[in-house]
């Protein structure tokens, strides 16, 4: 009611909201009342709820005004209203399953750049004290249960057979703390036998949940290196136990959830492990420097494609098995998964998953690229002088056996999962293809797509 509100001077201030039927004229509106509450929202669930909705309506509208049926672009005022306002009052709604899904409605409209910018701003508003205080609970409630995490929980253990509830209740509204503590945990490696029971209790989370982790997990990787975040071992030439516990969780969680967008995570990975083809190793004052190993971040692309792709690997060959690989790929195949069982229709949807999403993004002969420099780069003249000092030949073992390793993953999980005519769409001109490999290896990649 705005009964006796005239007495102040012009009248300059509304009594209510104009009634309008187009969000462009809405949104100037109720950008002022919304600066006013900032994100106490959280108190009327009913409001929050009505304004995700019209926000998601407007994306439909966008949508199909559009009529390419993809992905919108959110003009930046409205972008400021969700995580300045929306996201931080859900933050502060008690679990409700109901506003998860609203959230992710609007959410899975956008491309998954501008979803990942969200994040990192919904991120950036937990230093208010309510939001903060928030935060800070659900990092301590996640820490509480995670301790009680087991492989094999007894079912009369209410908190431990049932992490994977209060995993996502606590999810629903602070996805980013708790997941930055199971990640923290993982890393750490105090147990690598608790990586599956970790991925386990995402079991139950919702897809909003499933893209916050895909975001996290992209943002570990693109971490750069530190004293304290180092990618290997030079004096023991060993691969960093945070990039291999990270790489196994990926792999393991992509897997259970295939329907997760991999286009920011694979984006990522490529990125890092293309720009170090073309750093030199020289210093600044013309010294060679230490190797970084920042493209050993293709540990993860492995994992994805040993997991997700179901390319099976064994570590320690038996002398049968060592002698099935000189017959064909079925031979080899049938021998590597013996004793093994798995989910062929699941192991289908994610396979297919990791592939659409490096073809789409024209990833394979990047990759392809880089692997094939860092090679030359590690038989060069000038790599084995700058690091003469330590690591020696067991460093350059390790980076170019992996290099190797990861070319043969990458190649076959192709081969495996494309038929002849698409493989061929991906390879590189034939001229380019022998210029990169030696000839062996360049064979090996062509073979599949050829009549």
């Amino acid at each position: 009611g705005g009964g006796g509100g005239g007495g102040g001077g012009g009248g300059g201030v509304p009594e209510a909201l104009q009634p309008s039927a187009d969000f462009e004229q809405l949104l100037p509106q109720i950008r002022m009342i919304l600066e006013h509450l900032e994100y106490f929202m959280h108190t009327d669930l009913h409001l929050l709820t009505s304004l995700w909705k019209i926000v998601h309506h407007y994306l439909l509208e966008q949508r199909d005004k559009s009529g390419n049926g993809s992905h919108v672009t959110l003009d930046d005022s409205i972008v400021a209203v969700v995580y300045r306002h929306l996201l931080p009052a859900a933050s502060l709604v008690p679990n409700n399953p109901y506003l998860s899904d609203l959230m992710w409605s609007v959410m899975q409209q956008l491309s998954v750049f501008q979803r990942f910018l969200i994040y990192s701003c919904w991120e950036t508003m937990c230093e208010g004290f309510l939001l903060k205080l928030a935060f800070e609970k659900t990092k301590s409630s996640t820490k509480q249960i995670l301790k009680r995490v087991v492989a094999n929980a007894e079912k009369r253990d209410l908190i431990a057979h049932q992490s994977h509830f209060h995993v996502t209740k606590l999810c629903h509204s602070n996805p980013i703390p708790c997941i930055e503590t199971m990640l923290k945990d993982v890393e750490i490696g105090f147990n690598v036998n608790m990586i599956q029971p970790y991925v386990e209790c995402t079991n139950r989370c919702s897809e909003m949940t499933a893209d916050i982790m895909g975001y996290m997990l992209a943002r570990q990787c693109a971490k750069p290196h530190s004293a304290g975040r180092a990618f290997l071992n030079q004096q023991d030439a060993t691969l960093a136990p945070w990039l291999v516990n990270l790489g196994e969780f990926a792999g393991r969680f992509y897997k259970k959830h295939p329907q997760t967008d991999l286009v920011g995570l694979l984006t990522i990975i490529t990125k890092r492990v293309n720009s170090e083809t073309s750093t030199s190793d020289a210093g600044p004052g013309g010294a060679p420097s230490e190797y970084k190993g920042e493209a050993l971040i293709r540990v993860i692309l492995e994992n994805l494609i040993e997991y997700m792709g179901g390319l099976l690997t064994v570590a320690d060959m038996n002398a049968e098995q060592l002698h099935c690989l000189a017959g064909g790929p079925r031979l080899k195949s049938e021998s590597l998964s013996i004793g093994k069982k798995e989910d062929t229709s699941r192991k289908e949807r994610a396979r297919q998953a990791l592939l659409s999403a490096l073809v789409d993004q024209g990833l394979v002969p990047v990759l392809w690229y880089s692997l094939s420099q860092q090679r030359h780069h590690f038989l060069s003249e000038e790599f084995s002088e700058s690091q003469s000092s330590g690591g020696g030949l067991k460093l350059l073992g390790l980076l170019f056996d992996g290099n190797h390793e990861c070319f043969l993953k990458l190649t076959e999980f192709l081969a495996q999962a494309c038929v002849r005519e698409k493989y061929a769409s991906l390879v590189p001109p034939l001229q380019s293809v022998f210029s990169m490999f030696e000839p062996s290896l360049a064979f090996l990649a062509i073979r599949h797509g050829l009549p």
